[in-house]
């Protein structure tokens, strides 16, 4: 199993919403409906002097998922979801960028960034003469999915520390709303950026490969059997009482999401996947820090490592795990991406 470290800046806090707001973007259609509004809270992190311009801010992004439901008054066939900023305001390209933009509100020296539930960037689109709006999903009868990711970068040295939100809302144009009006059809994400004097880690060893042993498919005799535990160490070198938070993306399955870190192509064995285990407790996956489900709990995929100084060596362990009813043998391969964030 590989480990790589993808990013091990600080983050910045942010915060993200979406609200209801005056605007002439839809026709009163009240046939879709969805647990709307829905705010996407970015829990506050620091944005360290060492994070390079241009870089994502670690911690400040999150995944949001909205599930829409449309009867009577369908959306017509290659119809768009889109999402509107709710204010009338304009997203501007920042100088220098390709795909990072500032509106109005947002902190000095800080962009945002809109993808896709596919990881592609979202381009804001003219609608009634103000580039306020991205073009989220295909609209269909019945069954309708908004989901995508927002993420912070820091487009300048210095980054003011504040709160903010960035409000939008969901609709067909001229046909219908996400949720019965535009009102109650709103996203906010909501963030907080503290100031950028915070400890931090350096990680002398980015780089991590994991031998895990050979064990017989007997030793995974049933599904979620675990076995063949081996112990690696992610080794940093600590400012005085940093507290780096820890966050796994699984580089085969980017939208993975479990405890289950997926094989990569060059495995030749099937019906088994790897943990990787922190303080015994087997550590989630996910393609942001944060997922926000309208309706559900959302999910926080940071690890908290807690006060460290100097060099220190954090113990996690990995092993193989058995996910499916019959098992192939043959070798596994499983690679992870790791981010260092700061509350």
């Amino acid at each position: 199993m590989w480990l790589h470290q993808f990013l091990h800046r600080p983050l910045g806090v942010l915060a993200l919403s979406l609200c209801a707001c005056s605007s002439d973007a839809v026709a009163g259609f009240q046939d879709c409906s969805g647990p709307l509004p829905h705010t996407v809270n970015i829990p506050a992190v620091s944005v360290p002097a060492g994070l390079p311009v241009g870089q994502p801010i670690p911690g400040a992004s999150a995944l949001f998922s909205v599930t829409l439901t449309c009867v009577n008054n369908t959306p017509r066939a290659n119809s768009r979801w889109y999402l509107t900023e709710n204010a009338g305001l304009s997203f501007t390209l920042v100088p220098g960028f390709a795909d990072v933009y500032t509106v109005s509100g947002l902190p000095a020296g800080l962009g945002l960034r809109m993808r896709h539930r596919n990881g592609n960037v979202l381009v804001p689109i003219n609608y009634h003469g103000r580039t306020s709006t991205f073009e989220i999903e295909t609209a269909n009868p019945g069954t309708n999915l908004l989901a995508g990711s927002f993420e912070l970068v820091r487009t300048a040295p210095n980054v003011s520390a504040a709160n903010g939100v960035v409000r939008l809302f969901g609709h067909v144009d001229n046909q219908v709303w996400a949720n019965l009006g535009q009102g109650t059809s709103q996203i906010t994400f909501s963030f907080s950026i503290r100031p950028t004097a915070v400890a931090t880690c350096r990680v002398t060893r980015p780089d991590i490969t994991v031998n895990l042993p050979t064990v017989g498919a007997s030793a995974l005799a049933n599904f979620g059997t675990t076995a063949g535990s081996t112990g690696f160490a992610v080794n940093l070198d600590c400012e005085s009482n940093a507290r780096p938070q820890l966050h796994l993306t699984d580089a085969s399955k980017v939208n993975n999401d479990t405890t289950t870190l997926s094989t990569s192509a060059a495995s030749t064995a099937s019906g088994v996947g790897v943990q990787v285990l922190y303080a015994s407790v087997p550590l989630r996956f996910g393609p942001a820090p944060h997922i926000s489900v309208a309706g559900a709990v959302a999910i926080d995929n940071r690890t908290d490592l807690g006060l460290r100084s100097g060099n220190v060596v954090i113990p996690f362990q990995a092993r193989y795990i058995r996910t499916e009813a019959a098992i192939r043998p043959g070798s596994v391969q499983a690679l992870a991406l790791f981010t260092l964030s700061y509350p």
